[in-house]
This record gives structure tokens, C-alpha cells and sequence, in this order.
């Protein structure tokens, strides 16, 4: 159900993505729960004030755009009732879309019911073409017909004869009177075109109400926080980011490197760096020290980019970085990856990219 086009946005947020991230995650700060929420008295849950106002359905409206904000999990039970409330919400948009699509397109009653289509699913993040949006103004127009040798013969002021005067006056007589729905023939075209559009919609619609029904609690719990009553996990995290000890320590971890490993625009490879002098290890020591607090020097974050053949005419752009770059992140991410196995946190499902996995097992299932 994430395999749709994104919102043209510049967020480019895919639907699924937006629903689960409202149904599983709260900013932090005062942002409430749903109504419904009850504590799940089994794990700890994040204070919020009393008095926030409920959860509110992305379908229907919700404008609060926090891309800069930061996000804690919910609890499953209350996953599972925003699951719910927002599954019911994109099965309605689903039904609507069903009943414009076979009801019959000469009934003012289909157009009114369709007019709402496009700005609900452009809620949910699905892209809404422009010839979309223009068929709520096929039906829109009212036709005004008088008699105006009628009208002169019972308003003898030429200040009877303005536009205004004849709406404010008339059209309340013609409340009933909505004329400019296409022909039949041209309706068939419209409507063609619309279902081409609005199918897909309402198959993801179902698509991403099923999921929520059916996983809502347990990507809720496996989002969860491990217990770490004496901060174990919480100090090896912040390990990760820690200098090495010495040179020798630094000289180990520049031979983990790839021997193929490319340099980036200076032509240092991780070669020159394992060779080095012990004066300029130390050197290296301090630059690494500060790229672990976030102080990296801006000419390390650039990287030349080489193009890699994938065929006679296609090519596949790399980045090349600078060895002690790569050195850094590498180092970050063994440790992460045995921080992962060490404490168990990640999924016991998750056989890729982990300390000792292998896809092997899956792959012959």
C-alpha cells in the first residue's frame, strides 16, 4: 500500500506513510491522545495535559505540519484506536469513490458527492491532478433566464436594472434551477477519465484500512522504548558516538576499512591514513574527535561524483567521500549494529543488514 505516487508537495509524503506516522507517533510537546486512548497500564506511557483537545482523522482535515518537530511513540491501545478511527475515515473515502463511479453522472446528487473527493484524498497525500480539480466547476454554473421586457415593465427605475438587484431578488426563485451539467455523451467521457483516476485511490484506500486494522498494535509495540532501568542501553548509544581510545585503537579501525576503498576530491585513500606517521595520527585523532560531536570541517562533505557504467548507455552515479569520513560513519554503525545484537533490540524477523544475520533462511523459505 506504500507503492503510490506521492503528494506533489515538496514533503512527498506517500499516504500510508502519513496515516501511520499520525496514528503512531505524537510531537512532543502538549499533543493529545485520541479520546478513546486508555493508558496500557503495561509499559510507561508519555504524560499529556488533561485537557488536549481529541485526535483528529487526517482525512478530515488535520493542517498541523511539524516537519521540523520530534516524535515519541504511542501506546499499542491507543495506535489501535487511531487505527480505527482513521481505517473508518479512508473506508468512507473508498465508498464515496465507489458510489460517484457507478451512480448515474446525470444526478446533481453524484457531482455534490464527488466535489468532496479530490480534497480528501489530497489530505491523505495522493496527487490530484489539475483536470481533477476542474470538474467541480462543470456543474457549478446557474442559469438565469428572464424576460427582460417583463422585468422593464414592472421596474420603471433604471436602478432596478443592475445585476445585483436581479440576484438578490430572483435567484431565490431559483434555488431549484442548477443547469449546466454536460451532455450524456460527454459525461461518459468525464467520467472515464475520473475513474481512471479514482480507482487506484479507492483500492489503496482499502489497502491502507486493512493494514491499519491488522497492524496498527503491533508496529505500535514494536516502536516501544526497551526497558533500560539502569540506563544500560541508553549509556552504550551514547558510546557509539565516543573517540577512539588512542592510535592504535584509530590504526584497528582504519584496517577494518575496505582495502578498495576510493578516496573523495583530495586523492587520500585509507591507505595513506593506515601509513601515516604517528604525528599525523594524532592529527587524525582530533579531526575524528570533533566529527563525533558533529563538528565535521565542510570540506569533508564534499564528494566527487563518478558515474558507474550499469550498461552501453546507462550510468549510475557515486559519490566518492573522504576516507575519513567513511571511517567515522563505519564506526558508528558496527557499533550500532552490535549495540542492536548485544541488547536484542532490534526484531527477531529482521535477518539483513544485523551483526551475524544472513538472508540466506528467508530467501530459501
Amino acid at each position: 500500500s506504500d507503492k503510490t505516487i506521492p503528494s506533489s508537495s515538496s514533503t512527498q509524503i506517500y499516504p500510508f506513510t502519513k496515516v501511520a506516522k499520525t496514528v503512531l507517533f505524537d510531537p512532543i510537546g502538549p499533543h493529545p491522545p485520541a479520546s478513546s486512548d486508555t493508558p496500557d497500564v503495561s509499559v510507561p506511557t508519555t504524560h499529556v495535559p488533561a485537557d488536549a483537545p481529541p485526535h483528529i482523522p487526517t482525512t478530515q482535515g488535520s493542517t498541523t505540519d511539524v516537519h521540523n518537530s520530534s516524535y515519541i511513540p504511542v501506546t499499542p491501545i491507543q495506535a489501535r484506536n487511531r487505527a480505527r478511527t482513521e481505517a473508518d475515515a479512508i473506508k468512507q473515502l473508498s465508498h464515496d469513490i465507489k458510489k460517484v463511479a457507478t451512480n448515474s453522472w446525470n444526478s446533481l446528487d453524484t457531482w455534490g458527492l464527488m466535489d468532496t473527493i479530490p480534497e480528501r484524498a489530497k489530505q491523505m497525500g495522493f496527487t490530484i491532478p489539475t483536470h481533477i480539480n476542474s470538474y467541480t466547476a462543470i456543474p457549478s454554473s446557474i442559469l438565469l433566464r428572464f424576460d427582460l421586457d417583463q422585468h422593464t415593465a414592472r421596474h420603471s427605475e433604471s436602478s432596478s436594472f443592475s445585476l445585483c438587484h436581479i440576484l438578490n431578488n430572483h435567484t431565490p426563485e431559483l434555488t431549484n434551477l442548477r443547469a449546466g451539467l454536460p451532455l450524456p455523451a460527454t459525461s461518459t467521457k468525464l467520467h472515464t477519465h475520473w475513474c481512471h483516476w479514482a480507482h487506484p485511490i479507492a483500492n489503496q484506500c482499502d489497502a491502507i484500512s486493512t493494514h491499519l486494522h491488522k497492524s496498527a498494535g503491533s508496529m505500535a509495540e514494536a516502536l516501544r522504548p526497551p526497558p533500560d532501568p539502569d540506563g544500560t542501553i541508553a549509556r552504550s548509544f551514547a558510546a557509539c558516538l565516543d573517540n577512539y581510545k588512542d592510535i592504535d585503537d584509530l590504526h584497528k579501525a582504519l584496517m577494518l576499512m575496505p582495502s578498495s576503498s576510493t578516496g573523495g576530491m583530495m586523492g587520500i585513500t585509507r591507505e595513506h591514513l593506515s601509513n601515516a606517521s604517528d604525528d599525523v595520527k594524532t592529527w587524525i585523532l582530533e579531526l575524528t574527535g570533533d566529527i563525533f560531536i558533529g563538528l565535521s570541517p565542510s570540506i569533508l562533505k564534499l564528494g566527487a561524483i563518478a558515474p558507474l557504467p550499469k550498461d552501453s548507455k546507462r550510468f549510475r552515479p557515486i559519490t566518492l567521500l573522504e576516507p575519513i569520513t567513511k571511517l567515522v560513519t563505519g564506526t558508528v554503525a558496527r557499533r550500532m549494529s552490535l549495540l542492536f545484537h548485544t541488547h536484542s533490540l532490534l526484531h527477531h524477523h529482521q535477518f539483513g543488514f544485523v551483526h551475524g544475520g544472513s538472508c540466506e533462511a528467508p530467501i530459501e523459505v
